[in-house]
């Protein structure tokens, strides 16, 4: 009888959107805008430097992966 009333209860749950840490982190198309409020806060300098980093780990991972023998 109580696994009806959880499975009832499941049914009529709103769907999963996002979790407590990322609330209010969609905007009203869905699309999580948490990195372009991270980034937007940065100065043009920054945000330079953030892209060169992930471009620098690209390289490198890139590099491991072309050293790995198959």
């Amino acid at each position: 009888m109580a696994d009806e009333a959880d499975s009832e209860a499941a049914r009529n749950e709103p769907p999963f959107i996002a979790d407590g840490i990322a609330a209010g982190a969609y905007n009203e198309d869905g699309v999580d805008v948490t990195l372009i409020r991270v980034f937007l806060r940065m100065t043009p300098a920054e945000r330079l430097d953030e892209a060169s980093a992930a471009a620098n780990a690209i390289e490198e991972l890139r590099a491991l992966y072309d050293t790995t023998p198959p």
